[in-house]
């Protein structure tokens, strides 16, 4: 059994949780900071939860079936390490105000950060549940800021955070061909009134080398709306100052 616990106290930096080859996993982050925002005409000042990296924890494993097949699972949920969802202010650099639950700061439920079984094979990883779209993993790689802090890429292209993570999901993503990686994602629409109501669909293809990489992504996502309402992607977003001090904490345990 081994332990491996990790503190600092620093002004936007990055920490990685450790993940066991074989096994069951119990890991976490607890991200808290002190805050001063400034943001539409008024200020404040708080201890803020997941200043870079939301707050959660979660549980995942892996086990060898033989021949080169493995399956996986990874359940994940939020919470708020300060002891409240932050507001008023979260979501003008947190984003994806639909993703921010009353009480569990992210994923909008006990476990609704993540929920994924899957197999894995040198044919490829197919997955199926709750988990990150394609897109969201294409923007996570290319941002130095890892999604948090004032200077995420989710500041510059807000429209990217509208489709973080997808229900009733299933995905496959192929082997690396020399650097290149293809993936597609299906989401069912679980609503009555139409098969395609409320489905999603996408296709990525990703390419990385030493020097470089690049990556495509096409999503379509069929929303269901009412008479008069209309769908926009660009949210709104306020001018936001801050200044941060903060203290992260990360922790894993494997069984």
């Amino acid at each position: 059994m081994k332990n491996r616990i990790v503190a600092a106290i620093f002004i936007g930096a990055c920490c990685q949780i450790a993940q066991a080859k074989e096994g069951v996993q119990l890991y976490g982050v607890i991200d808290m900071g002190i805050e001063r925002l400034t943001y539409d005409n008024t200020s404040l000042n708080r201890l803020g939860s997941g200043v870079q990296s939301t707050d959660r924890i979660g549980i995942r494993g892996t086990e060898n079936l033989g021949g080169g097949l493995q399956t996986f699972f990874d359940v994940e949920t939020g919470f708020c390490g300060n002891g409240t969802n932050s507001f008023p202010g979260s979501l003008v650099y947190k984003g994806d105000g639909s993703a921010v639950g009353s009480s569990f700061c992210s994923g909008g439920g006990f476990m609704g950060r993540l929920s994924v079984l899957g197999l894995k094979s040198h044919y490829g990883v197919f997955k199926a549940g709750r988990f990150y779209s394609l897109n969201y993993d294409n923007l996570v790689k290319i941002d130095p800021f890892m999604t948090g802090m004032t200077g995420a890429v989710k500041n510059i292209d807000p429209a990217g955070y509208n489709f973080v993570r997808f229900s009733q999901a299933v995905s496959y993503k192929t082997p690396n061909f020399g650097g290149l990686t293809g993936a597609l994602l299906y989401s069912f629409g679980g609503q009555p009134g139409g098969f395609s109501k409320g489905q999603s669909y996408e296709l990525n293809l990703d390419y990385k080398s030493k020097k470089w990489t690049a990556g495509f992504d096409y999503l379509k996502s069929n929303h269901p709306y009412t008479a008069g309402t209309k769908f926009n992607p660009y949210v709104a977003l306020g001018k936001v100052c801050t200044t941060r001090f903060k203290a992260r904490a990360d922790a894993s345990r494997s069984i």
